[in-house]
């Protein structure tokens, strides 16, 4: 688990759940657009 924590750290993990969250915000926005148009 220390092992884990030295190659990712807690920061990196936050940091990740926000990406991966706005990229779906942004695909999600991206597929509204086509389907009203």
């Amino acid at each position: 688990m220390e092992l884990l924590h030295q190659i990712f750290p807690p920061w990196h993990i936050y940091l990740d759940v926000f990406l991966l969250g706005f990229g779906l915000y942004l695909y999600l926005r991206i597929t509204n657009k086509i389907n009203t148009k």
